[in-house]
């Protein structure tokens, strides 16, 4: 291991012993009322936008592969459709009349 990862090695168990520490000294009622009002927490409300977002994002992804399968069968079926059309006229352009 090189010198710089084992010094944040170090440096993570000791904040993480501090903590520790820190929680020892709080009685139980006052860790769980840290722990319920800390401001990383993520509140119903917002979990609920973001999964509407997620949602109308992947609405939009899917709408848009469909409509790209969509156009792929259109291409190939005017892709055939020419195909034909040109051998036909080459067959009869061929007849000699």
């Amino acid at each position: 291991m090189s010198l710089t990862c084992l010094r944040a090695c170090l440096c993570v168990s000791a904040r993480r012993q501090a903590t520790h520490r820190q929680a020892q000294k709080l009685g139980k009622r006052e860790r769980y009322a840290k722990v319920s009002n800390s401001s990383s927490d993520l509140t119903l409300l917002e979990v609920m936008l973001a999964m509407t977002i997620l949602a109308i994002a992947l609405v939009a992804v899917f709408q848009s592969q469909s409509q790209s399968i969509s156009m792929a069968g259109q291409a190939r079926f005017a892709t055939t459709a020419f195909l034909l059309a040109q051998s036909k006229m080459a067959e009869t352009g061929n007849d000699g009349t």
